[in-house]
């Protein structure tokens, strides 16, 4: 309910949607799967998950972001290996 009205999103659209507590050391990720509404809490020890920016009221993240978040890295510090260019085709 809280998806659809606070955020006039739709739950069933197969997005996650991440809920974090005061203290920012817990999180809930509701995710509709086609078959059901799946719930996920998960409680950090000893630290609290980095949050990026909210933009008009909803706050996006990538696929790596939402990894980084999850297993309570600093996604900000998380960067992707560089592509090297091959020297040679074939």
């Amino acid at each position: 309910m809280k998806v659809q009205e606070m955020l006039r999103l739709d739950p069933f659209s197969g997005a996650a949607f991440v809920f974090r507590s005061k203290r920012a050391d817990r999180i809930k990720i509701l995710v509709w799967d086609r078959t059901g509404l799946v719930l996920v809490h998960k409680r950090l020890e000893g630290c609290k998950f980095v949050w990026p920016t909210i933009a008009d009221g909803v706050m996006r993240m990538s696929p790596a972001m939402f990894a980084a978040l999850f297993e309570g890295l600093d996604w900000r510090l998380v960067r992707p290996e560089e592509a090297r260019r091959p020297q040679v085709a074939g």
